[in-house]
């Protein structure tokens, strides 16, 4: 569940929490522009960054 993000801008977000991991860890991700945010294959929610817009 992504329960805490920081925005960089009024449209991107710049930092995503996640937490209640399958591998029982919290883990935060600071993105910097032009990078992917994407969820990992094995449920622990291992993330590449990318601009997130919302």
């Amino acid at each position: 569940m992504i329960n805490h993000f920081q925005l960089a801008t009024p449209l991107s977000v710049r930092e995503v929490k996640l937490s209640h991991l399958r591998c029982h860890q919290d883990l935060t991700w600071a993105c910097d522009a032009g990078m992917n945010l994407v969820i990992g294959a094995n449920g622990c929610g291992k993330l590449r960054c990318w601009d997130l817009y919302i």
